[in-house]
Formats: C-alpha cells, sequence, structure tokens
C-alpha cells in the first residue's frame, strides 16, 4: 500500500498556476500522504516546556539540556563582562589587574569543562541520528 502511494505522489501532475487548482492539488497530496498514518494512533497531553527540556525523555536527558542551557549562559556572560574591560583597555591604554580578570577566570573554567560535555553531546546525537533507519520507496 505505501509502495501504492508513493506512485501516486511521484506520477500526479505539477499544479496548474492558478490558487484553485493550487490548492486542490495539495489538499489531494495532503489525503494521500494521510493514508500512511496510522489511525490508531495514541496521544498524550504534554506541555511545550517539556519538550524542549527533554524532561518526557527521562532524567538523564533533561540533566544533559540543563546543562547545555548552563553552558551557553555561562559562555555569554564571561564574554559580555570580559569584552567590557577589553574595551576599556583599548580606550585607556591601560591592562587592567588581574583581580579585575579573576572573577571571570573562575566560570571560564567551568564553561570549559562544559564544553566537553557539549562535545560529546554533540557526538552522541550524531551517532544517534546517523544511525537510525529509514523507509525509502523500493
Amino acid at each position: 500500500m505505501v509502495a501504492e502511494i508513493f506512485s501516486l505522489l511521484t506520477e500526479a501532475s505539477k499544479p496548474a498556476n492558478s490558487e484553485d487548482s493550487q490548492a486542490k492539488y495539495w489538499s489531494e497530496q495532503a489525503r494521500l500522504l494521510m493514508q500512511l498514518v496510522p489511525t490508531s494512533i495514541e496521544l498524550q497531553d504534554k506541555r511545550v516546556i517539556e519538550l524542549l527540556l527533554g524532561w518526557d525523555k527521562g532524567l538523564f536527558y533533561f540533566s544533559l539540556v540543563v546543562l547545555l542551557l548552563i553552558y551557553n549562559a555561562g559562555r555569554a556572560w564571561v564574554t559580555y563582562w570580559v569584552v567590557l574591560l577589553r574595551e576599556e583597555e583599548e580606550r585607556s591604554s591601560h591592562c587592567p589587574a588581574w583581580k579585575d580578570y579573576r572573577q571571570f577566570y573562575f566560570v571560564h573554567r567551568c564553561v570549559a569543562i562544559l564544553l566537553f560535555v557539549a562535545c560529546l553531546s554533540s557526538v552522541v546525537h550524531a551517532w544517534h541520528w546517523l544511525s537510525m533507519p529509514v523507509l525509502l520507496p523500493a
């Protein structure tokens, strides 16, 4: 059945230029595609924030998302404040003392550790998506 629907989709002629014929064409394409969707799908109510933070996938995935958010926030915070110090140095031709930079060094070290978490997360997600099987017409 799936092969028949794909053949219908590929053999369908392109729509004409009028808006009515395009609407009919795309509604027919949607009808054909809906035949691919099983009618016995079980639906669940989820909040968008749960999906964005990965709470529905478990505590490990949620923790990883939170760590990546902390990584990006820390990186942005350090960048913002160090850029201000560097601009002051450029304007005054005077290098700020170590005590001015020290408060950012600890955050920088934490962000550097979280960089490895971000890289590992990228590799794991890339492996997951690249190793996932896909269905193709024969």
